[in-house]
C-alpha cells in the first residue's frame, strides 16, 4: 500500500506491516508497527483537520526505531535528511535505534518553515567507507584511511527555522580527530564547520614540532550533495600558524646560543 511505499522510500525494508487508521471529530490518528530491516518501526502520528494548521504530529516520546539494521539506502534516504556526514555514502553498517521527542510537520508545502522536530539517533558498531562528505574531510587532513569505524555513539538532532541541527560528530581515525558542527537546511543547504587538527602530514616534520595540538576551523557549505570545504581558510590559518611557529623556531634557536655563550 501507499504507507508501505512511503517507508521503502526512507531505506526501510518492510515486513508484518499493520496501520489501523482511527477516523473521529475531525481527526486521525495512524497507529503504525511493523518489522523493518530486522529490527522494529512503532509510531502514533495524528492529523487534526479542525487546527489552524494541519500537520502531522507525534503527541508522545517514542522509540520510532528499534534495533534497525544500517544500509546504505538507510542511510542516505533518511539519515542523510538529518546529518550531511550520511549522503552519498556507502558500505554502511551497525545497527540504529531512533527515539523522537517531537514532531510536528504541516501538511501544505508552504507552512514548511515551520516544521519543527527533535530526536535522538542511537548507533551500534557504526561503519562507513569514505565518501561524501567524509571523503573530503579525510583527503583535507592528509588521512589515507578510506574506511571509518564510528563505533557506538548517540547523535542528537533537532529541527527548527527550516533548519537540521545536530550535537557534534568527532571522528576519530589514523590518530586523528576531526570534529564536525553547524546546521543543514531543509533544501540541504550546509552550513557546518570542521575542526582540524596540523598534523605532520599536513605541515610537515619540522612546524609539527611547534603546532602539536593546534586545529584549524574550515567552513563548510555547499549542499549535502555537493559540499565545498573552504580550503583557503585553511591555508591561510595554517600557514599564518606556521609563521609563528618558525619564529618560535627561530627564538628557542637564539636562546639555545645565548646559554652557550654564558655557560
Amino acid at each position: 500500500g501507499l504507507q508501505a511505499e512511503l517507508i521503502k522510500a526512507f531505506g526501510l525494508e518492510v515486513s508484518g506491516m499493520d496501520i489501523p487508521v482511527k477516523i473521529a471529530g475531525g481527526k486521525a490518528v495512524i497507529d503504525i508497527t511493523a518489522g523493518v530491516n530486522g529490527g522494529r518501526l512503532a509510531v502514533q502520528p495524528e492529523i487534526d483537520f479542525n487546527a489552524e494548521t494541519v500537520a502531522v504530529v507525534l503527541r508522545n516520546p517514542t522509540n520510532l526505531l528499534s534495533g534497525v539494521q544500517l544500509t546504505d539506502e538507510l542511510s542516505n534516504e533518511m539519515l542523510a535528511k538529518l546529518h550531511p556526514l550520511f549522503k552519498n555514502s556507502y558500505d554502511v553498517t551497525g545497527v540504529l535505534s531512533m527515539g523522537m521527542q517531537e514532531f510536528v510537520w504541516p501538511l501544505d508545502p508552504a507552512l514548511r518553515p515551520q516544521a519543527r522536530f527533535s530526536g535522538a539517533l542511537q548507533f551500534q558498531n557504526l561503519k562507513m567507507a569514505a565518501h561524501g562528505l567524509l571523503e573530503k574531510l579525510l583527503e583535507t587532513a592528509k588521512v589515507r584511511e578510506r574506511s571509518v569505524e564510528l563505533g557506538t555513539r548517540e547523535l542528537d538532532f533537532r529541527c527548527e527555522n527550516d533548519r537540521v541541527t545536530c550535537s557534534p560528530v568527532s571522528i576519530h581515525v589514523d590518530k586523528t580527530e576531526i570534529t564536525l558542527t553547524g546546521s543543514m537546511g531543509l533544501d540541504q543547504s550546509l552550513d557546518y564547520v570542521a575542526q582540524i587538527p596540523l598534523t605532520r602530514e599536513m605541515v610537515g616534520e619540522d612546524a609539527a614540532k611547534y603546532l602539536d595540538g593546534t586545529t584549524v576551523r574550515v567552513p563548510i557549505r555547499g549542499t549535502a550533495s555537493k559540499p565545498e570545504l573552504n580550503s583557503k581558510a585553511l591555508s591561510d590559518a595554517a600557514g599564518d600558524l606556521i609563521k609563528q611557529a618558525a619564529k618560535k623556531a627561530l627564538q628557542d634557536e637564539a636562546g639555545k646560543l645565548l646559554e652557550g655563550l654564558f655557560k
